[in-house]
């Protein structure tokens, strides 16, 4: 009576499919896809594998190198992140996005709450000769701001900077 063959561990066989799929790439024309171990394992026996020694469980195939290919051919990027962790990596960003953007919009109104006080004005004249404008804001029963620039807006931005940075200042004063 015959002995049966022992059957080949689960590492044994994927060496061996490598090995095929390895010869079966050489023979193909270089614009044919790429044959992938699914496609070799296709056919055989579903039997169960009997562990090698040194190997934990059935996925560990730590000893062989196996490029994945998508259906197509194509061969698949394994230095991306999966969906999930990508995923999880845009929402955080997203938001640390908020955050900063949530703070500097705080920052941005707490410098220009309030208006000018009743009675306030801007005076603003163009220089030709020196081509800017130059103005003056007057607060009543307060100080007169004066400042020069290229544009009427960035002028009134400029005097009205110089009234906050006034009104902080007399606000901490009196403190």
């Amino acid at each position: 009576m015959k002995e049966p063959m022992p059957m080949p561990s689960r590492l044994e066989r994927i060496k061996a499919l490598k090995k095929a799929q390895d010869e079966a790439n050489a023979n193909l024309p270089s614009q044919q896809p790429t044959v992938t171990v699914k496609d070799l394992m296709q056919g055989l026996p579903q039997t169960p594998y009997q562990l090698a020694p040194g190997v934990r469980h059935m996925g560990d195939v730590s000893n062989t190198v196996i490029e994945p290919h998508y259906a197509c051919g194509h061969k698949v990027n394994l230095k991306n992140n999966c969906g999930q962790c990508r995923n999880e990596k845009r929402k955080a960003k997203a938001e640390r996005n908020k955050v900063k953007l949530q703070a500097k919009k705080a920052a941005k109104q707490s410098q220009m709450t309030g208006r000018l006080p009743d009675g306030s004005s801007f005076q603003v004249n163009y220089h030709a000769d020196g081509t800017f404008w130059r103005g003056l804001l007057t607060i009543p029963d307060g100080p007169i701001f004066e400042e020069s620039n290229s544009g009427v807006f960035g002028l009134m931005t400029k005097l009205d900077a110089l009234y906050r940075g006034w009104l902080q200042r007399d606000a901490s004063a009196a403190k």
